[in-house]
């Protein structure tokens, strides 16, 4: 029997959860949202009414959202994929501390990015298990672009700023791409933030054992779509760098979608619980909070 599942949220998000989940075997069963989906899948008006009728669950709606939705299918012993932040304040990421390690559920974010094939090869680049010099993430996309249609995104309490819009891209990629595994970075330090109500741009850098991570967010005005990686390894001369631009998004975000989707499929279909990614989960969390308040 396929594995059922629930798309919480209706945007373009939601939508892509639902076509590559059909993709990949399992039967979306209902739609979450505000207002009737256009669709022949059956609306739900809350998530209360679906978890009865579902194996798993995907969240697709604003950051702030998330915490809540999450844990209450992670309660009904749901499997959960969910769009990145898990959560955007503390007391959300200690009611997370207090329940996650122990849920019996796979849990999962969105992070599509591990499945770009161009930096897959860049993490297999160093040869096994080679331990970087150096890893640096920037991520620069506009707050105009972002915004369009998402209000949410320009509101701090309800997007969690830019450490969580795009800053947690890039903490999740230099912390994947140096196999952190829940380990915590060292001498975190924020650089200060150029003054504003957002603020739209904002840096981090720390130390992971030999290796040192940092990240750099530009949400300023209209900016185009550049996500730029750098990884020295020490047996070589030159560093190695992806760069991924705005040409052919679509084409790009659907391949790491799929690779993002067909995972959590397999993954919920078995039931496997992962501790081990709930560790890296809280801390990769832990780490953009502070980062915040640093800043």
């Amino acid at each position: 029997m396929s594995l059922r599942v629930g798309v919480v949220g209706w945007g373009d998000a939601g939508r892509i959860h639902a076509r590559h989940l059909a993709v990949h075997g399992a039967r979306v069963v209902g739609i979450v949202s505000r207002r009737p989906p256009g669709t022949d899948i059956p609306w739900f008006r809350s998530l209360e009414d679906i978890l009865p009728e579902v194996d798993a669950l995907t969240i697709a709606t604003p950051n702030d959202l998330h915490a809540g939705m999450t844990l209450k299918a992670v309660r009904a012993g749901k499997a959960v994929m969910v769009e990145k932040p898990i959560c955007i304040t503390r007391d959300e990421l200690r009611q997370f501390e207090h329940e996650l390690p122990s849920a019996d559920v796979p849990v999962h974010l969105g992070y599509r990015l591990r499945f770009n094939e161009e930096l897959r090869r860049l993490r297999r680049s160093g040869g096994g298990p080679v331990v970087p010099r150096r890893v640096h993430c920037s991520y620069q996309l506009g707050i105009d672009r972002l915004a369009a249609g998402k209000s949410w995104i320009r509101d701090p309490v309800r997007s969690g700023g830019a450490w969580f819009v795009l800053g947690i891209h890039c903490h999740d990629l230099v912390r994947w791409l140096c196999g952190a595994r829940g380990r915590a970075l060292t001498g975190l330090t924020v650089r200060d933030s150029v003054p504003g109500d957002y603020p739209l741009q904002v840096s981090l850098r720390g130390r992971l054992g030999e290796t040192e991570l940092g990240i750099s967010v530009d949400m300023r005005g209209n900016t185009d779509y550049r996500l730029q990686v750098t990884v020295e390894w020490p047996d070589e001369d030159e560093p190695r760098s992806v760069v991924l631009s705005g040409e052919r998004p679509g084409v790009r975000e659907e391949a790491e979608y799929s690779g993002l989707m067909g995972n959590f499929v397999e993954v919920a279909e078995q039931g496997l619980a992962d501790p081990v990614a709930a560790t890296e989960i809280l801390q990769t969390h832990n780490e953009l909070l502070d980062a915040r308040d640093r800043g």
